[in-house]
């Protein structure tokens, strides 16, 4: 087995999922604006949307809020109408909330679900807990939301965790290239790492031969 393919394997047991093959999904059912349920390998999975907070609609104890129908509507009119749906885990977040929903970003026939959500005005950047990849763009789409006064934002509400983040022309192409530089560096720590458990394997198997040897 050559180097690279060393390096691919250990990458691949000890590199989080953000940097694995993103599963495709089946949509299941869909619940509300950041919410569905999906079929992976055979199996129901629930999964919240990440780095998203839609409006609520109306179920048991809890009222409907401001454009909650519509965001459920625009988001599962997506999702029905998919060819391709696709997850993708955040590096810098838990694969799970406390409820035990899959926390993920959603691709949708290639285009970001929560993009889409964000710039209708139909969900707002929410649950932030650490650097995600892809929040810095939100950001920048639910500023103009708000100044367009679109979806939620009709209401006069005020920014919450956008409101501390700076616009710098973020694309999805340019995070997406940002996050693979570091795996690039990250892939070439890791090299050296293996190359130096190699040579210290080489010299445990060359001294118990020695030893064998003398014998």
């Amino acid at each position: 087995m050559d180097m690279k393919r060393i390096v691919l394997l250990v990458l691949s047991l000890i590199i989080p999922p953000v940097f694995a093959k993103n599963p495709i999904v089946t949509l299941e059912s869909c619940i509300d604006g950041d919410t569905a349920k999906f079929i992976l390998d055979e199996q129901e999975i629930k999964v919240r949307f990440l780095a998203i907070n839609a409006p609520e609609i109306e179920h048991e104890e809890i009222q409907a809020e401001y454009k909650g129908e519509e965001s459920k509507e625009y988001v599962c009119n997506l999702l029905t109408n998919a060819t391709e749906i696709v997850l993708e885990y955040d590096n810098n977040s838990d694969i799970t909330d406390k409820y035990g929903r899959v926390l993920a970003w959603i691709w949708v026939d290639g285009k970001l679900l929560q993009d889409l959500v964000v710039e209708e005005g139909l969900a707002k950047v929410d649950y932030i807990y650490d650097e995600y990849l892809y929040v810095p763009y939100l950001c920048q789409k639910e500023k103009r939301a708000y100044n367009d006064k679109k979806g939620i934002w009709e209401k006069n509400k005020k920014l919450g965790y956008c409101n501390k983040i700076e616009d710098n022309n973020y694309t999805l192409e340019n995070l997406k290239k940002d996050l693979i530089d570091n795996i690039d560096i990250s892939s070439k720590s890791i090299n050296y790492i293996i190359i130096g458990i190699i040579l210290f394997l080489i010299i445990i198997t060359i001294l118990t031969l020695l030893i064998i040897k003398r014998n």
